[in-house]
This record gives structure tokens, C-alpha cells and sequence, in this order.
């Protein structure tokens, strides 16, 4: 099987980004209906403290949602759509799912500048194996044993819950939809 590019691995992981957030935000819905004070104004304002304790908590479940897809599929939604796929060279085995989510998580979450080592470290290794496929012996294929249709209804749901999050909380606070006049033919 061929390696998948690194275009083709990057728009996965946008995808799998804007998944878990959407999916977090769900979370955080739950949290709210359940009648528990999540303090998102504050978030949104710039609580240092309400931040690092929001980032720490997405940057766990970023790592639960890896661990899961990449333990149960071997790959993750985001890859499903853009028909890629994790191949462990040494086995499908816990320890080395969890040994690739860890650093991916890492990678990840430590922003931009772990994010071109990364790269680098594949341009130069003249592959597309960064940092967590260099560590757990794994590469990203072209081809997925899953139907694109898993992918799909994640990425669908995940557009529904932020939608649905975003008009529930963030439109006072951000930005309103609602308020942009568009132009229409009768006026």
C-alpha cells in the first residue's frame, strides 16, 4: 500500500479537529442540561484559569477520541473521509496505539511548532512518517477498510452539535448570524 500524502493527512486532521471540538461542545451541552455551571462567557472573555482548564480537558478527550477510533478502526473519521488509514508494522496492539495517540495528542495540542518538527522530521526522513508513526512503527495508507459513510455521519453530527452549540451559546458572544443583512430582490 502506498503512503498517504501529507496534504491528504493534514485535511484529516482538520477534519478530526473540528470533530472533537464539535463533539466536546456536545459534551459541554450535556454538562449544561444536566443543570451544571460550565462558565463559557469567561472562556470567551479570557479566563487564563477557565482556558487552560478547557484546553486540558479537550486535550484529554482529544486523546480518548484517538484512542478509541485508532484502537477500534485503526484510523479516526477525519482519515475515513479522506480514505486513509493507519498500518502498524509491529502489530495492532494496545500499546502501540496508545504509545501513537499519546504523541499525536502531543504533537497536536503543543501547536504549530511541534507540528513542523513533525513535518520536517518527515520531509527529511523523505516520507510521510512524522514524529508518532516514526515512534509506534506505523504509516498512513491510502486505502481504508471503512465504508466513507462512518466518516460522513460524524462529520454531519459534528456540524449539527456546533451549529446547535454555537446558536445556544456563542451567538451573543461572538457573533450573531442573524444580524448580517443579505441582500434580497424586494426591498
Amino acid at each position: 500500500m502506498n503512503d498517504a500524502p501529507i496534504l491528504r493527512r493534514f485535511i484529516a486532521l482538520i477534519i478530526d479537529l473540528f470533530i472533537t471540538i464539535s463533539l466536546f461542545c456536545g459534551i459541554v451541552l450535556v454538562v449544561q442540561y444536566l443543570e451544571f455551571e460550565v462558565p463559557i462567557r469567561a472562556f470567551v472573555k479570557g479566563n487564563r484559569e477557565i482556558m487552560l482548564i478547557g484546553y486540558l480537558s479537550y486535550t484529554v478527550f482529544y486523546f480518548l477520541y484517538e484512542l478509541f477510533f485508532s484502537g477500534l478502526l485503526s484510523t479516526t473519521p477525519g482519515k475515513i473521509i479522506v480514505n486513509a488509514e493507519d498500518e502498524y508494522s509491529r502489530g495492532h496492539t494496545f500499546g502501540n496505539v496508545l504509545v501513537r495517540c499519546f504523541l499525536k495528542t502531543i504533537t497536536v495540542m503543543l501547536g504549530p511548532l511541534t507540528m513542523l518538527i513533525s513535518l520536517i522530521v518527515a520531509i527529511f526522513g523523505r516520507s510521510t512518517r512524522v514524529i508518532h508513526d516514526l515512534a509506534a512503527r506505523t504509516r498512513v495508507t491510502l486505502e481504508t477498510r471503512n465504508s466513507r459513510l462512518i466518516g460522513l455521519f460524524f462529520l454531519a453530527a459534528a456540524i449539527a452539535i456546533f451549529a446547535y452549540f454555537y446558536s445556544n451559546n456563542l451567538k451573543d458572544l461572538v457573533f450573531d448570524i442573524n444580524d448580517i443583512n443579505l441582500p434580497h430582490l424586494y426591498e
